[in-house]
């Protein structure tokens, strides 16, 4: 859609809007996302993030990437059900215009009605952003629940991950937030 390069997948240190407590340890999930991309060579794990470690802000990231690649044009690609959740990201204001955002729609999720308490222009060009791509019903939340109770995620994420997640069992015991 974007024609892009390259697409970095990020883990985060510790997350800004998220309870530290639903997320494995960061070797796990840097392992967990190389067995997902290992297939795909224009798909890639950046640690820049746990490297930085304390809290993760986009606006931190997107800063050093700019500073690492000052000639390179920045996405940022977010889920539909973020969009909503913008407004309280730290220094959005100085964030937006430092990359181009893009969301991806979620089924069952009408992005282009949710509210965006952001100053204009930023909730017409998000909106303009929104776009639809071969949509799943799947979510690390519901990966993870479904773990708790004992139900298989078979299909849910790649197989190489599923047989990770169950040889190091985790999310077993995950207290729910």
């Amino acid at each position: 859609m974007f024609a892009l390069d390259e697409v970095r997948f990020i883990p985060c240190a510790y997350p800004a809007h998220k309870p530290l407590d639903t997320l494995a340890d960061a070797v796990h999930r840097v392992r967990m996302l190389a067995l997902a991309l290992e297939d795909n060579p224009t798909f890639s794990c950046s640690l820049i993030e746990l490297n930085r470690k304390g809290v993760s802000f986009a606006i931190d990231t997107v800063r050093d990437l700019i500073r690492q690649e000052p000639d390179a044009v920045w996405y940022w690609i977010i889920g539909a059900d973020t969009l909503a959740d913008l407004a309280s990201w730290k220094d959005i204001a100085s964030l937006l215009p430092l990359c181009h955002f893009v969301t991806i729609a979620r089924p069952g999720f009408d992005a282009q009605h949710v509210p965006l308490e952001l100053p204009a222009p930023w909730p017409d060009y998000l909106r303009k952003q929104i776009r639809t791509g071969h949509s799943v019903a799947i979510s690390s939340s519901d990966i993870r629940d479904r773990i708790q109770r004992g139900l298989s995620i078979r299909y849910l994420a790649p197989d190489a991950v599923c047989r990770y997640i169950a040889e190091q069992g985790l999310y077993i015991n995950q207290e729910k937030p």
